[in-house]
């Protein structure tokens, strides 16, 4: 896969504009720069606001502060329309990303500060708040949550939001680490009854590294071609409980989930074949299901393939920051060409190999650029 294309993008993040004047219809540069609260920085269910607030802010004028959102959203579209080129029905689900499918306060602000003087407004302050961002809508499928229903509760969506946006066409999954079995079982049923798939974990330190016991609830002998067809789905992100692809394959094959996420590379380094990634398209009953890989974009991590053992935070300069409370999880420049070159080379693979589609995990890491950078 050739190099995302990222002109466009740097030119943005470069950009030096002179502040908008105080003028009439203008907001004063002061009052934008300046906020009371903190907003949540939260990564794959994880809370991590007031370690990334101990963090130095960034040296930079708020008029030059780049619109991470606008970032994300350019990187997931360009792989959504890679992978769409190769096969038109494959599928994009974002973790945590469902706030990056609407306009936002924070990026009216920005492309206020970018206005010189005298120039008209521009196409991202006219946008009405909460409007949805097309090119954006036509990429992605979906948004994954972690633990909106079981507590502790870190997911930021309400009711209303996802009624809002299952109306606009896009599907919701919840990852859930439940204290207890009951737990589990009533929110797949809480969760089908608002339109969204939860897949749940209660055993061991709950990363979703092991095989749910039992039936899945709603197990039914359909075929399923469609998110939408799905009524119940397994998630499988670490493999370090099996002993070899083969043991995870045959377990996998043992379940009847309408939809399987799995982390493409067993262990970190060992992809798994197309043979194995077709015959996981079949439920235990003989019925189709859909294969989604997981694949991470905004963080990197020491136990992938692409490691090596003298990197660390400055070497290579994309690797920015530790991120607090996990062991070998590393902050990027996601804009970064070689950072963008792994991703692209491995979601190029993941197309290539026959997945139904693929959820794009670390999106949020962008909340800890804004956060180093407050409006």
């Amino acid at each position: 896969m050739p190099r995302l294309d990222l002109v466009s993008i740097s030119k943005v993040a470069a950009l030096v504009l002179v502040t908008l004047g105080a003028g009439a219809g203008s907001v004063p540069k002061q009052a934008q720069a300046q906020d009371t609260h903190r907003p949540p920085v939260v990564l794959d269910g994880r809370d991590l606001t007031e370690n990334v607030y101990e963090e130095p802010p960034k040296d930079i004028r708020p008029e030059d502060i780049p619109n991470h959102r606008a970032i994300m959203r350019d990187i997931i579209a360009k792989m959504s329309d890679f992978a769409r080129q190769k096969n038109p029905a494959f599928r994009v689900i974002v973790r945590g990303g469902a706030f990056l499918a609407t306009q936002g306060q924070r990026e009216r602000d920005i492309a206020l500060l970018k206005i010189p003087p005298g120039e008209p407004l521009s196409q991202e302050v006219l946008l009405p708040l909460g409007s949805l961002h097309r090119r954006f809508a036509k990429a992605v499928d979906g948004f994954a949550m972690d633990q909106y229903f079981c507590e502790p509760r870190t997911s930021k969506e309400t009711k209303d939001g996802i009624a809002a946006l299952i109306q606009d066409g896009f599907h919701f999954l919840s990852l859930e680490r439940c204290a207890k079995p009951e737990d589990a079982r009533k929110v797949v049923v809480e969760g089908r009854a608002q339109s969204i798939l939860v897949a749940t974990a209660t055993e061991g330190d709950m990363a979703f590294d092991r095989i749910p016991k039992g039936l899945p609830s709603g197990e039914n002998s359909n075929n399923i071609k469609e998110l939408g067809d799905s009524q119940n789905v397994l998630a499988l992100l670490d493999t370090r409980d099996f002993q070899s692809p083969g043991e995870m394959i045959a377990a996998l094959r043992q379940t009847n989930h309408d939809m399987l996420i799995v982390d493409p590379l067993f262990n970190g380094n060992q992809p798994l074949t197309k043979q194995q990634i077709h015959s996981l398209k079949f439920k235990a009953l003989g019925a189709t299901r859909l294969v989604l890989a997981r694949l991470t974009i905004g963080l990197a991590d020491d136990t992938r393939f692409y490691w090596k053992p003298e990197w660390t935070v400055g070497n290579p300069p994309w690797i920015v920051g530790f991120v607090p409370g996990v062991s070998g999880l590393y902050w990027v420049d996601y804009t970064h060409p070689q950072w963008l070159d792994i991703v692209g080379k491995t979601f190029a693979a993941i197309v290539e190999q026959g997945y139904d589609g693929v959820l794009l995990d670390g999106v949020t890491a962008i909340l800890r650029d804004e956060a180093l950078m407050p409006m």
